[in-house]
């Protein structure tokens, strides 16, 4: 037997002695209807990550806190888990990811009664009123053209505050991630109808469950996840999830 293959069977083992000895704490945030403290099964993504643990006989507790201290203390190693975030090297550095657990669309909405706009670059854009909230992930080429004055770009500090803008008038466009901004507009008694999502999206990435590795447990922690998530697949509760998920869309 390799070295290879006896570590694996190793982590193997340690899945199972952690499935059945502990409860997992992940720290999250709000970002609804993905996560939420007050979300059924708290958000779409931490019910799916809550199910695959409990697939494997692991409890899950979620603690819910800033985004940033969220990540901070996972890296801390305070927490065994932390949902969920999108890619970038230094996050590779510091965590274990899970395989993509969901696709975020960042999209442009619009309000139906304007003139629909097309756009392919960030110049197609200049001139209008666009809203975008503070420490969301968007492309470089968005910031650029915020910072540089070649759109009419309004920093926001909640996503329910440039929805509301939308809606009044105040801005022409809000950058949001899709299915949030369509849980925004449920929340605020906007009717569907009245918003244009503009094609084609600003950006799409991929959502992870981190692990910090400054925890020994962590390797065994993700090999304990991923047979979770194989056996929600096998047993077709992972296209339930998954259905539930993107039915908002619709």
């Amino acid at each position: 037997m390799t070295k290879q293959l006896l570590f694996m069977g190793l982590l193997l083992w340690c899945a199972g002695s952690f499935a059945y000895s502990d409860t997992v704490t992940i720290a999250t945030g709000e970002f609804p209807p993905w996560t939420g403290a007050d979300l059924p099964n708290g958000g779409y993504v931490n019910h799916l990550v809550e199910a695959a643990f409990n697939a494997v006989d692991i409890e899950v507790e979620f603690v819910y806190m800033p985004w940033a201290r969220a990540f901070r203390e996972t890296v801390q190693g305070n927490f065994h888990a932390t949902t969920y975030w999108y890619d970038s090297p230094e996050r590779r550095e510091l965590m274990h990811y899970s395989e993509p657990l969901v696709i975020n669309r960042t999209v442009f909405f619009q309000r139906q009664s304007a003139e629909p706009i097309e756009w392919e670059h960030m110049d197609d854009l200049a001139g209008l009123r666009v809203a975008a909230t503070i420490g969301y992930t968007y492309t470089p080429d968005f910031h650029y053209a915020i910072n540089s004055r070649n759109m009419a770009g309004t920093l926001v500090s909640s996503e329910l505050q440039g929805m509301s803008m939308l809606a009044s008038g105040r801005v022409d466009l809000f950058a949001s991630d899709q299915l949030t901004g369509l849980h925004l507009a449920d929340n605020l008694d906007i009717d569907r109808n009245e918003l244009r999502i503009v094609e084609p999206p600003l950006i799409e990435v991929e959502g992870y469950m981190l692990a910090p590795r400054t925890r020994e447990d962590s390797a065994s922690l993700m090999v304990a996840f991923h047979q979770g998530l194989k056996r929600l697949r096998h047993s077709g509760a992972l296209d339930v999830i998954l259905g539930d998920m993107y039915d908002v869309y619709d």
